[in-house]
C-alpha cells in the first residue's frame, strides 16, 4: 500500500464541510486477464466518514475483489459514513450494483450510512436502471449533472 497526503480539498463532505486534509490509501490496481479490467481503490477516512474512490471497470472480473477491498477499508475504519466515489468508473454492469448492495448491507450491520458520489454518466444509468435510489441516496456535487 502506497500511502499519500492529500493536500487539495476533498470534495465538499455531506455535511457541507469541507475536508481540508485526508489521508489516502492507494491499493495496487487488480488486474484479470479475461477482459483485462483495471480496477483501483483509494479510500480516505476523516471524522467518521470514510470515502472510497474507485477507478476503472467495476464488472463481473473486478467485482469480488472490489467488495473485498471496500469490506476491509470499512473494517479498519469503522465508518458511520462510508461515500462511494463512482466518478473514476469508466463501466459497470450488474455486478457492480451488488457491491453496492453488500457495501450498504455491510454499513447496515455497523447502522451506518452509504452515498454513492458523481456516478460516471454510463455508470448513472445503470443503477437509475435497477432502481438502486430507492435504497442508496446517489449524490452529485456542484457542476456535475446528473444524466
Amino acid at each position: 500500500r502506497i500511502f499519500s497526503v492529500l493536500t487539495a480539498p476533498l470534495r465538499q463532505s455531506f455535511h457541507n464541510t469541507p475536508v481540508k486534509m485526508a489521508l489516502w490509501t492507494t491499493t495496487a490496481p487488480y488486474l484479470f486477464f479475461r477482459g483485462m479490467s483495471i480496477m483501483q481503490l483509494e479510500s480516505a477516512y476523516t471524522d467518521g466518514c470514510l470515502c472510497i474512490r474507485y477507478t476503472g471497470d467495476l464488472d463481473h472480473h473486478a467485482a469480488r475483489a472490489a467488495f473485498r477491498e471496500t469490506e476491509a477499508f470499512i473494517d479498519r475504519f469503522l465508518p458511520r459514513r462510508c461515500i462511494l466515489d463512482f466518478s473514476g468508473v469508466s463501466f459497470m454492469d450488474s455486478s457492480g450494483i451488488a457491491v453496492v448492495l453488500r457495501v450498504k448491507k455491510r454499513m447496515e450491520e455497523t447502522d451506518g450510512d452509504v452515498f454513492l458520489l458523481d456516478p460516471a454518466p454510463q455508470c448513472a444509468r445503470v443503477l437509475r436502471t435497477s432502481g438502486i435510489e430507492r435504497f442508496v441516496a446517489i449524490k452529485f456535487t456542484e457542476g456535475k449533472a446528473a444524466s
